[in-house]
């Protein structure tokens, strides 16, 4: 049986988690929801497109590991001080990794689908 890699990561988006990006971010948790819905297969296509182009493999890779240990922490760092450190990381490695313009275009779908600001 082939595993949904979208299903996997939506595994660990307990409700509990989605609730916590949502005070972290002030946003309702349904909103929250809707874009994590959003978001998370946007974002695994965007970094498709990362990894298919020359080098993009190894900027995945080193981006990766620059970012370890971050996800064994992703729920303790929701909510606590280091939450908008969270974003700042996250917003400056998608960044580096799609560009800005690729950025901006994710963050305006995921906002269209979801009924949220892109900001």
């Amino acid at each position: 049986m082939a595993t949904n890699l979208v299903t996997l990561i939506m595994q660990y988006l307990t409700p509990d988690v989605i609730g916590r990006i949502a005070n972290t971010l002030g946003i309702g948790r349904s909103d929250t929801a809707s874009a994590v819905d959003a978001a998370v297969p946007a974002l695994l296509a965007a970094l498709t497109g990362v990894a298919v182009r020359p080098g993009g493999a190894q900027k995945l890779a080193n981006a990766a590991k620059q970012e370890s240990g971050v996800l064994d922490r992703f729920g303790s760092m929701l909510g606590g001080g280091e939450s908008t450190s969270l974003v700042d990381r996250g917003s400056q490695m998608l960044s580096s990794l799609l560009g800005d313009r690729d950025q901006g275009a994710l963050a305006n779908a995921v906002g269209k689908y979801s009924g949220l600001q892109t900001g």
